[in-house]
């Protein structure tokens, strides 16, 4: 299974901070949006799902396999709850799909690059000024 990592990043290199108060823009939600289609799925850390629970923007996801990798929380209604990568990655392979988007945060980001488990990396590159 290929594995995809994709991030936006501000234009000093920083990973883009969104919030509720402070929301993704269209342009960054738009090129996701479109990589999320094209691999069916997407795997998310516990914070940064519940960021795009709070956005309204954040379900425009509805349909898609959707893997939150927590070992917090063991159950999210409508989503996947795993606690490792390896079980995120296998989930999607028994589902079928040979492409897994990673989506975020940095925490999960570095933790796939830190166990070699990324094949390739898509930057969205904002300015500084919209983060």
């Amino acid at each position: 299974m290929k594995t995809i990592l994709w991030a936006t990043l501000t234009g000093n290199g920083n990973y883009a901070q969104s919030s509720p108060n402070n929301p993704p823009k269209e342009e960054a939600l738009g090129d996701f949006a479109t990589h999320v289609q094209a691999a069916g799925n997407f795997i998310v850390g516990r914070g940064t799902f519940e960021g795009m629970q709070a956005s309204e923007d954040g379900w425009a996801f509805t349909g898609m396999d959707i893997v939150v990798v927590s070992a917090i929380v063991k159950e999210i209604p409508g989503v996947t709850v795993v606690g490792s990568l390896l079980e995120a990655l296998s989930y999607l392979r028994k589902r079928g799909y040979q492409t897994a988007l990673v989506s975020g945060g940095a925490d999960l980001h570095n933790a796939f690059l830190g166990q070699g488990l990324v094949d390739e990396l898509i930057f969205n590159v904002a300015p500084d000024s919209i983060y």
